[in-house]
Protein backbone atom coordinates (compact mmCIF):
# COMPACT_ATOMS: atom_id res chain seq x y z
CA UNK A 1 0.00 0.00 0.00
CA UNK A 2 1.09 3.62 -0.94
CA UNK A 3 1.75 6.46 1.56
CA UNK A 4 -1.11 9.01 1.81
CA UNK A 5 0.77 11.32 -0.03
CA UNK A 6 2.19 9.32 -2.43
CA UNK A 7 2.00 9.86 -5.83
CA UNK A 8 1.81 7.44 -8.55
CA UNK A 9 1.36 7.38 -12.81
CA UNK A 10 -0.49 4.70 -14.11
CA UNK A 11 -0.02 3.83 -17.86
CA UNK A 12 -2.28 1.41 -19.44
CA UNK A 13 -0.82 2.68 -22.56
CA UNK A 14 1.80 -0.15 -22.36
CA UNK A 15 -0.71 -2.35 -22.63
CA UNK A 16 -1.68 -1.82 -26.52
CA UNK A 17 0.66 -2.18 -29.26
CA UNK A 18 -0.25 -1.02 -32.49
CA UNK A 19 0.35 -4.00 -35.31
CA UNK A 20 2.98 -3.69 -37.59
CA UNK A 21 1.54 -1.78 -40.91
CA UNK A 22 -1.31 -0.80 -39.12
CA UNK A 23 0.27 2.75 -39.03
CA UNK A 24 0.33 2.93 -34.77
CA UNK A 25 2.92 5.13 -33.86
CA UNK A 26 5.08 2.77 -31.67
CA UNK A 27 7.13 6.06 -30.01
CA UNK A 28 4.00 7.88 -28.62
CA UNK A 29 0.78 7.25 -26.84
CA UNK A 30 -2.14 9.11 -26.59
CA UNK A 31 -5.38 8.96 -25.39
CA UNK A 32 -7.56 9.62 -22.09
CA UNK A 33 -6.20 10.33 -18.87
CA UNK A 34 -8.13 10.90 -14.88
CA UNK A 35 -6.68 12.04 -11.59
CA UNK A 36 -7.93 10.63 -8.58
CA UNK A 37 -7.30 10.62 -5.07
CA UNK A 38 -7.79 7.75 -2.40
CA UNK A 39 -6.86 6.68 1.01
CA UNK A 40 -3.54 5.39 -0.49
CA UNK A 41 -2.33 7.88 -2.63
CA UNK A 42 -2.93 9.93 -5.60
CA UNK A 43 -3.24 8.93 -9.15
CA UNK A 44 -2.80 9.75 -12.93
CA UNK A 45 -4.29 7.30 -14.65
CA UNK A 46 -3.32 7.14 -18.65
CA UNK A 47 -5.13 4.78 -20.99
CA UNK A 48 -5.09 5.14 -24.62
CA UNK A 49 -8.80 6.03 -26.54
CA UNK A 50 -8.55 2.41 -28.40
CA UNK A 51 -9.22 0.82 -24.92
CA UNK A 52 -10.76 3.19 -23.05
CA UNK A 53 -13.05 5.67 -25.29
CA UNK A 54 -14.56 7.42 -22.17
CA UNK A 55 -12.83 8.65 -18.93
CA UNK A 56 -15.66 6.57 -16.80
CA UNK A 57 -13.53 3.82 -18.30
CA UNK A 58 -10.70 4.80 -17.22
CA UNK A 59 -11.63 4.79 -13.61
CA UNK A 60 -13.57 1.54 -14.51
CA UNK A 61 -10.58 -0.36 -15.29
CA UNK A 62 -8.66 1.33 -12.46
CA UNK A 63 -10.81 0.04 -9.60
CA UNK A 64 -10.84 -3.32 -11.87
CA UNK A 65 -7.14 -3.88 -11.46
CA UNK A 66 -6.74 -3.04 -8.00
CA UNK A 67 -9.79 -5.64 -6.92
CA UNK A 68 -10.00 -3.19 -3.64
CA UNK A 69 -13.78 -3.72 -2.10
CA UNK A 70 -13.63 -0.16 -1.25
CA UNK A 71 -14.31 0.96 -5.21
CA UNK A 72 -18.05 0.26 -4.96
CA UNK A 73 -18.81 2.68 -8.28
CA UNK A 74 -22.29 4.35 -8.54
CA UNK A 75 -23.09 5.35 -11.92
CA UNK A 76 -23.74 9.60 -11.93
CA UNK A 77 -25.09 11.86 -14.02
CA UNK A 78 -25.44 11.56 -17.53
CA UNK A 79 -22.19 11.56 -18.91
CA UNK A 80 -21.28 7.91 -17.29
CA UNK A 81 -19.12 9.20 -14.27
CA UNK A 82 -18.79 7.01 -11.47
CA UNK A 83 -18.72 8.07 -7.43
CA UNK A 84 -16.02 6.42 -5.88
CA UNK A 85 -16.86 5.80 -1.89
CA UNK A 86 -13.18 7.29 -0.50
CA UNK A 87 -11.90 8.89 -3.22
CA UNK A 88 -11.90 12.44 -5.15
CA UNK A 89 -11.83 12.48 -9.03
CA UNK A 90 -9.81 16.10 -9.64
CA UNK A 91 -10.62 15.95 -13.33
CA UNK A 92 -9.02 14.62 -16.60
CA UNK A 93 -8.19 15.70 -20.34
CA UNK A 94 -6.62 13.99 -22.94
CA UNK A 95 -2.55 13.55 -23.28
CA UNK A 96 0.16 12.92 -25.95
CA UNK A 97 3.01 10.74 -24.63
CA UNK A 98 6.47 11.04 -27.30
CA UNK A 99 8.01 8.03 -25.37
CA UNK A 100 11.67 8.92 -27.32
CA UNK A 101 11.49 12.73 -26.22
CA UNK A 102 10.40 11.74 -22.69
CA UNK A 103 7.39 14.77 -23.32
CA UNK A 104 3.66 14.23 -21.63
CA UNK A 105 1.56 16.68 -22.99
CA UNK A 106 -2.05 17.17 -21.07
CA UNK A 107 -5.01 19.30 -22.45
CA UNK A 108 -8.92 19.58 -22.97
CA UNK A 109 -11.09 18.49 -19.88
CA UNK A 110 -13.27 15.44 -19.03
CA UNK A 111 -16.89 15.60 -19.45
CA UNK A 112 -17.65 13.40 -17.34
CA UNK A 113 -15.40 14.69 -14.32
CA UNK A 114 -14.68 18.57 -15.43
CA UNK A 115 -11.23 20.09 -16.13
CA UNK A 116 -7.64 18.89 -14.44
CA UNK A 117 -5.61 21.26 -12.52
CA UNK A 118 -2.55 21.88 -14.52
CA UNK A 119 -0.20 23.57 -12.02
CA UNK A 120 -1.01 20.33 -9.38
CA UNK A 121 0.12 17.91 -12.14
CA UNK A 122 3.06 19.90 -12.94
CA UNK A 123 4.05 19.84 -9.63
CA UNK A 124 2.75 15.94 -8.75
CA UNK A 125 4.32 14.22 -11.58
CA UNK A 126 8.17 14.69 -11.59
CA UNK A 127 8.10 13.02 -8.08
CA UNK A 128 6.30 9.83 -9.44
CA UNK A 129 9.08 6.79 -9.35
CA UNK A 130 10.32 6.50 -13.58
CA UNK A 131 8.63 10.22 -14.23
CA UNK A 132 11.40 12.45 -12.84
CA UNK A 133 12.91 12.71 -16.20
CA UNK A 134 9.69 13.58 -18.36
CA UNK A 135 9.39 16.72 -19.05
CA UNK A 136 5.41 17.62 -18.61
CA UNK A 137 3.82 20.23 -20.82
CA UNK A 138 -0.13 21.10 -20.61
CA UNK A 139 -2.42 23.17 -23.20
CA UNK A 140 -3.64 21.57 -26.70
CA UNK A 141 -0.88 20.56 -29.13
CA UNK A 142 -0.19 23.11 -32.05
Amino acid sequence: MNSPNSFQVVDYTSDFHPKAGDGGDHHTGRGKFVHLRGPDGEYLVLSPIALTKYHAQVVARFCRDREDASFLMAPSGETGSFTLRGWRIFGGGLFHFDRESRTLRLYGRSQAYGAFDPERLLNLIPRAAGWHDVTVVTGAPL
